[in-house]
């Protein structure tokens, strides 16, 4: 077993679903939306702290992408409850 290591903020780290991330806040995130300098590579956009495609973050219902709802959904984030959910 790996022993836990501190990490200092915005140092590289690896978490659950996240390959390369940086540390904020004690927390592996890919990226901050509050610290221009945790920001998506790539073009992507920063949802809070996951990095996603940019038309998850364009306050637009793309179905043509895959959303299902207002920039959630497909390659999004998930839709809060009550929200349209694809089906499958």
């Amino acid at each position: 077993m790996r022993p836990y290591v501190r990490l200092r903020h915005d140092e590289p780290c690896a978490g659950r679903g996240i390959d390369l991330g940086v540390c904020a806040r004690g927390v592996c995130v890919e990226c901050l939306a509050t610290d221009p300098m945790l920001d998506c590579p790539n073009g992507l956009a920063c949802d809070g702290t996951p990095c996603v495609p940019a038309h998850c973050d364009n306050n637009r219902l793309d179905a043509g992408l895959g959303e299902m709802g207002l920039d959630c959904g497909g390659p999004c984030r998930p839709c809060a409850t009550g929200l349209h959910c694809a089906l499958g």
